[in-house]
């Protein structure tokens, strides 16, 4: 009797993965940011304990674009689970700490960790789909704004790994209040920063945040097509069309 489809999807999954492993973070960062153009899932399990050791897993554009690459992957979640035994300590904690960011109960898995460290694993937060529209409060509180930023940074890595275009709508949503960056950056001065910053500040860091992830999509030409398009599109709002205008690179002179 043959094996079915999906298992042998998923010893093809579990087998050793080509290419070399990312020794820098700019290596892994290139290969991020180009994956939704050219998907690599057989590399995800490998790029994702280099992510662990570099240091990198902790940042939320990294981690968002692992969750929703695996999110999107059940055999390669399946394939990453299968591997376990196979895995150092490094490679355990990352796939400890991409299961349970996607919910998976850790329990069975946690017996590969030491003893001191099985505590720290048990408590990862869930990490939801970044697409719900950013809206700050009247009042916003420091951790209110962190959310948002964070959240910005998981539509990063969630629109890298996938190439959806919603994601890019939660990043743009930071754009609405540029009219407050001033602020924002008198606060950050170092000789001026005022520990109980107002609403205007929250939403001009916001604003601050959405423009530099925004200008790091610029290679990407996806969201360059899509950035440019929208900047012409008369039904979109006029902050929108104005704030992407004015973030499009001059043209090169003759």
């Amino acid at each position: 009797m043959g094996l079915p489809a999906s298992a042998f999807v998923l010893m093809t999954l579990v087998a050793p993965a080509g290419g070399k492993p990312f020794k820098a973070p700019e290596a892994l960062e290139a290969w991020m940011a180009g994956y939704h153009a050219h998907p690599e899932p057989l590399r995800l399990s490998g790029a994702l304990k280099d992510a662990m050791a570099l240091g990198m897993l902790g940042r939320p554009e990294v981690l968002g674009f692992f969750v929703t690459a695996y999110r999107g992957n059940p055999e390669a979640e399946a394939a990453l689970i299968a591997g376990f035994p196979r895995e150092d300590l490094s490679g355990h904690m990352a796939g400890l700490v991409l299961l349970g960011s996607l919910g998976e109960d850790l329990t069975d898995h946690l017996i590969l960790l030491p003893d001191e460290m099985r505590g720290r694993f048990g408590k990862i937060p869930v990490l939801a789909d970044p697409t719900r529209p950013l809206a700050l409060a009247p009042l916003p509180d420091p951790q209110e704004v962190q959310r948002a930023l964070d959240r910005m940074n998981h539509a990063l890595g969630a629109y890298r790994a996938t190439g959806d275009l919603t994601y890019l709508r939660v990043i743009l949503a930071g754009l609405r209040d540029a009219a407050d960056h001033p602020a924002f950056l008198a606060w950050a001065a170092p000789d001026k920063r005022d520990p109980n910053p107002g609403p205007a500040v929250a939403r001009g860091c916001v604003y601050d945040q959405a423009r530099a992830t925004l200008l790091r999509l610029r290679g990407d030409a996806l969201a360059t097509t899509t950035l440019r398009a929208l900047a012409r599109e008369a039904t979109e709002p006029a902050w929108l069309r104005q704030e992407l205008l004015q973030m499009e690179p001059a043209p090169a002179r003759p």
